[in-house]
């Protein structure tokens, strides 16, 4: 609203009978904002919130993991011979996953 305003736009909405040109209606542009912005503020508290609860009581976020363990140690000695793509093949995923495996090592 301040970037029009600069620019001198002025907002009138008919069916709320307000118009940014008049004080009043400036003020209640203002009063929904800052009501905006508060619900936008609980819900990212809230959402932090759960998720720290979530991780102190010991669940795991995010997605699943394709690979096990194992499997990404497997990957990593097929590297050596087998272009990502077929090492994907063979361990049924993606060759992006294969690449961000063979990459886990030299991030560490």
């Amino acid at each position: 609203m301040d970037g029009l305003e600069q620019s001198g736009v002025s907002l009138r909405v008919l069916n709320l009978g307000l118009d940014t040109c008049a004080p009043s209606g400036r003020l209640l542009v203002t009063v929904l904002a800052a009501v905006a912005r508060l619900e936008v503020d609980l819900l990212s508290e809230r959402t932090r919130s759960g998720l720290a609860h979530a991780r102190k009581s010991g669940t795991v976020l995010g997605r699943p993991r394709v690979l096990t363990p194992a499997q990404m140690t497997e990957a990593k000695r097929m590297a050596k011979h087998l272009s990502p793509r077929e090492i994907g093949g063979v361990l049924g995923c993606s060759e992006r996953t294969i690449r961000r495996v063979i990459n886990e090592e030299g991030e560490k």
